[in-house]
């Protein structure tokens, strides 16, 4: 497999990691607000070995809805949300799993949501996204080298390298167009300033896709 092949590359380190995927011209979703359109197998092949190295993998509510989000076979999953609790509409929230999830939430009604794969003593309810971050270390932190995978939008990853400016970045531009890498480096210098682009970056390109990651 061409991404165990590369361990530097696609390995997770203890903590946090992102992965994303922005298309060609720099989008994070297509018309819908889901990745389905910017994204192909290699992509979709690639997330799957990032979730089977994970002890936990987190998105918000936002994203969990817009990619009707399943259970994972690798491991649990932990929602934020700062927003709507009506997560019924998520898969992964009344699927078959062998996991129960997390719900972490700013909104204190959150714990009169009733779902099946979220018992009451997993939803947490915080502050701020920060707090929502320090809640999910304090999940794993019996494991001092427990990986966290975090799945969505620019905005909370953001916030996400403000809390932990050590996270692991890794970027897919789905597709091998001419200028992938540069329009990869332009899409971290606009959306997170020096968080990423004054940290040194790995590049790969496969007949399929564009991948720069900020180890």
């Amino acid at each position: 497999m061409i991404f165990s092949d590369h361990p530097e590359l696609f390995e997770l380190q203890p903590g946090w990691n992102v992965a994303m995927v922005i298309s060609p011209n720099g989008l994070t979703a297509d018309p819908s607000g889901s990745s389905d359109g910017i994204s192909n197998r290699e992509d979709r092949a690639m997330l799957g070995y990032l979730r089977s190295q994970s002890d936990l993998i987190v998105t918000t509510g936002a994203t969990a809805r817009a990619e009707n989000y399943r259970s994972s076979k690798y491991a649990p999953l932990a929602i934020i949300t700062t927003g709507s609790v009506d997560l019924s509409s998520i898969p992964a929230m009344q699927d078959s799993s062998i996991f129960s999830h997390y719900l972490i939430t700013t909104k204190p009604n959150a714990r009169l949501a009733k779902f099946t794969n979220v018992p009451e003593e997993h939803v947490l309810v915080v502050r701020d996204l920060q707090a929502a971050f320090l809640a999910i270390e304090n999940l794993i932190s019996v494991n001092p080298i427990a990986k966290i995978l975090f799945e969505g939008g620019p905005l909370v990853t953001q916030e996400l390298l403000r809390f932990k400016p050590e996270t692991r970045f890794i970027l897919t531009v789905s597709g091998v167009s001419p200028g992938a890498i540069e329009v990869a480096e332009t899409f971290v210098q606009n959306r997170f300033g020096t968080a990423l682009s004054d940290r040194p970056s790995i590049s790969m390109q496969t007949t399929v896709n564009s991948y720069l990651v900020w180890p």
